[in-house]
């Protein structure tokens, strides 16, 4: 869950989010990430009433803050927790109100390159799961064509809530792609079948607004702009009612199945790297792990029973 910034209940936390915007040029996501886990930290290391100019701050809560959250959570929770603090103690710092010590007390949380391979659908599970959306209802319609933005484009969450009229351009048959997080726009084909998912919502589906936003709310306030948290409660949503059982339910999973498929037919890494906009080709190398095919070539053959005994 998502804290909204106008939310946090500490005057320190609304500087510190004006911080993140005039001083860092923090997209909002990132934002949302620090000041959520800097309000639980406040929270459960300070107390709500205590002004910081008179803390005397525990460096052995701050580690033992960080390391609850790999409990609770799993290691990436707490690299993003330490990298949230981290920054909110520099901030502290520059105020005059913490402690120089304590960006050092954030514990380092190693990351091993290519440790872990990323959560993706069969090109079975995925028509599967395509197959199982109903496209009766504006709602229905709605979700469908998120959907297909997310498959057929790789697109992340939040880069489908932005998704405007203004950018297709249905002649030439590409898309602008608006990214808050790498803050540039990329020019994508646009399939056929989304490009049909999103004109039958469009045409029969979409309330009545004045936003250019393609995807809206069907609920109170109809018509109002939508968000990455709730194309992630959508695909959740959907994932369920379909009945299938995968581990993980993120919206992300989506993208990473177009990834995997696209390396498992042979397109070049580079290529790949362009569709998912990846800055560094080293984030998409990750993909390789997954082409199973050319492993199987790659792999030694096991030796026969007669072999192993020679």
């Amino acid at each position: 869950m998502h804290l909204d910034p106008s939310s946090v209940h500490y005057p320190v936390l609304k500087e510190f989010d004006e911080h993140l915007i005039n001083a860092v040029g923090a997209a909002r996501k990132t934002r949302e990430m620090y000041l959520r886990y800097s309000q639980e930290f406040l929270r459960d290391c300070v107390g709500e009433d205590t002004p910081l100019g008179t803390v005397k701050w525990d460096l052995l809560k701050v580690a033992s803050f960080v390391a609850d959250r790999h409990g609770n959570r799993g290691t990436q929770t707490m690299k993003s927790t330490a990298t949230a603090l981290r920054s909110f103690f520099r901030f502290l710092e520059m105020k005059g109100w913490g402690d120089k010590r304590l960006v050092s007390a954030v514990p380092m949380i190693p990351r091993y390159r290519l440790s872990s391979v990323p959560e993706f659908m069969t090109r079975e599970q995925l028509n599967q799961f395509l197959r199982s959306l109903p496209r009766r209802e504006p709602l229905e319609r709605r979700d469908y064509a998120v959907v297909l933005c997310l498959a057929r484009l790789g697109l992340r969450v939040h880069e489908v809530a932005l998704l405007s009229i203004d950018a297709i351009h249905w002649r030439d048959g590409f898309v602008d792609i608006n990214s808050d997080k790498t803050r540039r726009s990329d020019v994508m084909p646009l399939p056929k079948d989304v490009g049909g998912a999103i004109v039958a919502y469009l045409k029969r589906g979409r309330p009545a607004t004045k936003t250019r936003q393609i995807f809206v709310r069907h609920k109170q306030p109809i018509g109002t702009s939508i968000s990455g948290g709730a194309i992630s409660a959508l695909f959740r949503r959907r994932l369920k009612k379909s009945g299938m059982e995968l581990p993980g339910r993120g919206a992300h999973r989506l993208r990473h199945t177009l990834a995997t498929h696209l390396v498992q037919q042979g397109t070049p890494l580079k290529q790949i790297a362009d569709i998912l906009r990846h800055r560094s080709l080293d984030t998409t190398v990750l993909y390789a792990k997954v082409n199973l095919p050319m492993l199987r070539k790659v792999a030694l053959p096991w030796p026969c029973d007669e072999e192993a005994g020679r």
